[in-house]
């Protein structure tokens, strides 16, 4: 066989194992002589790791899963109004029909939509400060940004839900 078919043979065989697919298996799922991961470990006596469970999250990690889930609370929400505009909904007279049929409701609702918006907001500044200014990336100074951003946020949704704006005439 010439050296140019060798390398040429080589590099399909290359080629073929570098694109082939390995179907990956999740360790619960491996047999361990004929019995799931789990059923053998159960077996041994030794319980599964309750790994979130027994863990507390850190202050910084809850404030960036609330950054999210405020977020995409944001857009369902914002989501439903455009849509129920574009299905020619009048989205103010829909506010304002809400205010007169519940109106112990309004103040949470109120202070719900402007905690959400702030503490987004806000989180969204955190990181333009941490991106500009790196040295601010330590524990103790993250942790206190988290507490600050809570009280920053609720405070300007307190002010938030008791301003009150006339309706047009």
């Amino acid at each position: 066989m010439s050296a140019a078919a060798l390398r040429s043979s080589l590099l399909r065989r290359s080629n073929a194992l570098a694109f082939s697919v390995r179907k990956q298996v999740p360790t619960s799922m491996i047999a361990v002589r004929g019995k799931s991961y789990t059923a053998a470990q159960q077996e041994k006596g030794r319980p599964l790791s309750p790994h979130v469970t027994i863990y507390k999250f850190p202050v910084v990690a809850m404030s960036s899963i609330t950054v999210r889930a405020t977020g995409v609370g944001l857009a369902a929400g914002m989501s439903a109004m455009g849509m129920a505009a574009l299905f020619g909904t009048d989205v103010t007279q829909m506010m304002y029909a809400f205010k007169d049929a519940a109106p112990l409701l309004v103040p949470p609702a109120k202070f719900a939509v402007a905690f959400g918006l702030t503490y987004h907001y806000l989180g969204g500044l955190r990181h333009v400060v941490w991106d500009n200014c790196p040295e601010m990336l330590t524990n103790e100074k993250v942790e206190q940004l988290s507490f600050a951003m809570v009280g920053a946020a609720a405070g300007t949704s307190l002010v938030l839900t008791f301003l009150t704006l006339s309706p047009p005439q």
